[in-house]
């Protein structure tokens, strides 16, 4: 799913500032939209998509970020594409969520 979409909205167009912005937007609504209907195993994971898009003249870029992390059981995946206009890179951060018992004192009588 992520190959996938990053490949179709990433080629053969021509890009300025704003379309960047724009490509970036789409690959997270599609992302989002996607993994909540046809990916069964998000079940049980909140997940965070970030999209970064940007022009191709020869340089790098790094991101970097920070957060609480269970490495057991919280999941990352990352795909980046090239074309020779412009670098996509999708990240999906799958933190799993704890399933919390109903609070049988929930004030009823």
């Amino acid at each position: 799913l992520l190959a996938s979409t990053t490949r179709v909205t990433a080629a053969g167009k021509e890009y300025t500032t704003s379309t960047l912005s724009q490509v970036g937007t789409q690959l997270v609504e599609l992302i989002n939209t996607g993994l909540s209907t046809n990916c069964p195993s998000a079940d049980g994971f909140k997940f965070v998509v970030h999209a970064t898009v940007q022009e191709q003249w020869g340089q790098g870029s790094q991101v970097g970020a920070r957060c609480e992390w269970d490495c057991a059981r919280d999941q990352v995946v990352s795909i980046t594409h090239n074309t020779d206009k412009v670098t996509v890179c999708l990240v999906v951060f799958f933190v799993h969520i704890e399933e919390q018992e109903e609070d049988s004192d929930s004030g009823e009588d």
